[in-house]
């Protein structure tokens, strides 16, 4: 499967490399152990399991915020905020989610790749605001891409803790 993913500036080389292998490639088998097997679904879950669910409950909700600030600017600013499922999906540059089976690993770099193009994103914003010359929606931006970086680290800390 092939993915186009727009140059976005800042974006950086190393993980644009690996985010093309990680989709055009096939998932290699598991390498976790002393995973345990899920009772329902018969897959294995990671050792650190809980650690990495908490760590993706901090980051929904810090979305959620995220997204009611952003939404709040537009309208402040004389926009109109469309979250809906189809206009958000419609506007996103973002891949969907890989519907194949993937590995904790293959999850967990999916979802760095995923999160770094979200940094960059919203760092071409930070310009782009910068430019405009709106220093109050610079600052938004800028907090979201400071939760952005915290998210990275957490994920990718889970990656490399092996």
């Amino acid at each position: 499967m092939q993915i186009s993913v727009p140059r976005v500036a800042g974006f950086p080389k190393k993980r644009e490399r690996k985010l093309f292998s990680s989709q055009t490639e096939p998932s290699p088998p598991s390498s976790i152990s002393n995973s345990k097997p899920n009772k329902l679904t018969g897959t294995s879950e990671p050792p650190q399991f809980r650690a990495i669910h908490e760590t993706l409950e901090v980051f929904n909700a810090d979305l959620d915020k995220y997204v009611d600030l952003l939404a709040e600017r537009i309208t402040h600013l004389g926009g109109n905020a469309y979250g809906t499922l189809e206009a958000v999906s419609s506007q996103t540059t973002l891949e969907a989610y890989p519907t194949i089976t993937l590995t904790w690993e293959s999850r967990l770099e999916h979802f760095a790749n995923v999160i770094a193009l979200a940094g960059a994103l919203c760092r071409d914003a930070i310009d782009a605001t910068e430019q405009a010359g709106d220093a109050v929606t610079t600052n938004i931006y800028t907090g979201v891409a400071k939760g952005i970086d915290m998210w990275l680290w957490k994920v990718e800390s889970h990656l490399y803790s092996k």
